[in-house]
């Protein structure tokens, strides 16, 4: 699933009415260690505003996958349930253009997809911005919770605003994470 927007986000994802101009964060993360490292703790950052309740009730645990150099982003950040045979890989890459730009899909991490031993991974990938990581935020949320599974992934449209999972838990905690909290360092 693709998503590309010109929009600074779509109207879901905007918690007031308020129009604000699209922010790239640390647009320059793969040719600066600094930003690079802010860009690894913004999403552990984020995953950690996940409740720890759902997060340990399926054993999920981030570092699934040691970053190996050189430091391209795939991943940048890692988390799996041994217990759910479910993983979360997060790929950041460069911005190409000012608009919230992700795309997520379903892979078979360690076997085919029939192999009762493999992971079921959501990979996730975008250029940084507080609306994609607000989107990758209710996925994440909505992945670990059971809100959403390959079924719900595959053949939906190319808007957001059909990412409804059937039991909106997320909405519960997403007010508890400040998007805004994080910004590039001068």
């Amino acid at each position: 699933m693709t998503w590309k927007s010109t929009e600074a986000s779509p109207s879901f994802l905007n918690r007031s009415n308020r129009s604000h101009e699209m922010s790239n964060l640390f647009p320059n993360f793969l040719h600066d260690e600094s930003e690079y490292v802010q860009a690894e703790s913004y999403w552990a950052n984020l995953w950690s505003k996940i409740p720890e309740f759902e997060r340990s009730r399926n054993q999920w645990r981030p570092n699934w996958f040691t970053a190996q150099p050189p430091q391209d982003a795939n991943p940048i950040f890692t988390a799996v349930s041994e217990l759910q045979k479910k993983g979360i890989r997060i790929i950041q890459y460069e911005p190409t253009f000012k608009g919230t730009e992700l795309d997520f899909w379903v892979d078979t991490f360690g076997g085919p997809a029939t192999d009762p031993t493999a992971i079921r991974e959501l990979v996730i990938a975008c250029a940084l911005s507080m609306e994609a990581s607000q989107v990758a935020f209710k996925l994440m949320s909505s992945w670990i919770i059971g809100d959403i599974e390959l079924a719900n992934l595959s053949g939906l449209p190319d808007s957001f605003t059909a990412i409804q999972p059937s039991r909106p838990r997320w909405q519960e905690f997403t007010p508890e994470f400040d998007f805004g909290a994080f910004t590039r360092a001068a």
